[in-house]
């Protein structure tokens, strides 16, 4: 079934602090897309499935859907959802490094910084989308993840795909794919998966615009009030950048190491108690 509501060339950029900026629920709708996507289609079984609040169906998200993730969605005009991609900094737990880490063969390691982003649980909804609006809308979501990159000043977005995916849907919305690795065997399909480096930068994102046909900003921050558009939202905060980050690794290590030495000291019962 093709979708009533008029397709305009938007997608919103979306976290959990700023949702409310936008009509309905596109952060719960993206859930409920990724339920269908990976859980019916794809047979996925080891997501976390949760009863949708907003209607009857059911939701998939995970440990990684945190305040630090973004969430490209696209919708039309009724404020059906069409797709949907995740965005997430590398300086937070991320799927590909703690569930994947064997992607990574000579020359890579698992990046941990504010310009390197985890690019993962990309989902169309076919049901309402015929094939050449399916692909569209893939180069659109592929195009704002570019747009967005440049804003935040991304080098490159990381990942975890099957080699089709790679081939028909990075590289024909005019991605650079860089593999990490040998692939690997995803035990749940018995698929073979790579890792795979997206750089991000202007050559690759005007290839994006050309091969999408759309030459003008694609993102939307939401509205205001007044339904004023909001600026462009770019993220500043000490809490991600790669220095805050690595400076919280070695006070937490040396605070494990100072927990360590008082355990183990030789005092009394009764001075332990009192320190």
């Amino acid at each position: 079934m093709v979708p009533t509501g008029v397709i305009s060339e938007v997608i919103e950029c979306v976290t959990w602090a700023t949702e409310k900026r936008f009509s309905g629920s596109p952060i719960s709708q993206q859930f409920q897309l990724r339920y269908k996507s990976s859980i019916l289609i794809e047979e996925w079984t080891s997501v976390y499935v949760n009863p949708c609040e907003t209607s009857f169906g059911y939701e998939e998200c995970d440990q990684y859907d945190t305040r630090y993730t973004e969430y490209l969605v696209k919708r039309n005009e009724n404020g059906d959802i069409l797709g949907t991609i995740r965005t997430g900094p590398t300086t937070a737990p991320y799927m590909m490094k703690d569930h994947f880490s064997c992607v990574f063969g000579s020359g890579y390691s698992p990046p941990c910084s504010t310009k390197h982003h985890e690019l993962s649980r990309m989902a169309i909804n076919r049901d309402l989308l015929t094939r050449e609006q399916s692909r569209s809308v893939t180069n659109e979501l592929l195009l704002a993840a570019q747009e967005r990159g440049l804003q935040r000043g991304i080098e490159a977005y990381w990942g975890i795909v099957i080699e089709v995916v790679a081939d028909k849907v990075f590289q024909r919305a005019g991605y650079d794919v860089k593999f990490t690795g040998s692939p690997i065997v995803y035990p749940n399909t018995g698929e073979y998966i790579y890792g795979v480096k997206l750089p991000v930068n202007e050559m690759v994102y005007h290839r994006c615009q050309k091969i999408s046909g759309i030459q003008k900003p694609v993102l939307n921050f939401g509205y205001d009030m007044n339904g004023r558009d909001y600026p462009i939202l770019i993220h500043d905060s000490p809490l991600l950048s790669d220095e805050f980050f690595q400076s919280k690794i070695f006070e937490e290590e040396a605070g494990r190491k100072s927990i360590h030495r008082k355990n183990n000291t030789n005092q009394p019962q009764e001075m332990k108690k009192a320190v």
